[in-house]
């Protein structure tokens, strides 16, 4: 579970909070129109980057879950996890980790 959030999840959030959408080339003059044109055509490519980086981490985040359930499967001392609290459990898991996503691409 660790490597999965370490490799997969907290990777790729810095990769996005390092994500400039934003590009302001130096040394170069150009008018309003071609600005805007250039921040469109760059804003277009990060945010296919940054759709690609939120996916691999919804995808680690179903990892870490199953991961855990399937740990949770094999022990057969423990008794069976109550349904209602385990759905709770994914769900403010998923937030939480939506949450992380949300502040990266703020900062």
């Amino acid at each position: 579970v660790n490597n999965i959030v370490t490799n997969r999840i907290q990777a790729n959030l810095k990769f996005i909070s390092s994500t400039l959408l934003v590009n302001l080339p130096e040394n170069q003059s150009f008018s309003l129109e071609q600005f805007v044109s250039l921040q469109e055509k760059h804003i277009k490519s990060q945010s296919a980057i940054m759709d690609i980086k939120n996916c691999e981490v919804e995808k680690a985040a179903d990892d870490v879950i199953n991961t855990i359930l399937a740990g949770q499967k094999n022990d057969p001392s423990d008794p069976p996890p109550d349904k209602t609290q385990c759905e709770d459990d994914i769900i403010a898991l998923k937030s939480h980790f939506n949450n992380l996503m949300f502040k990266a691409i703020l900062t």
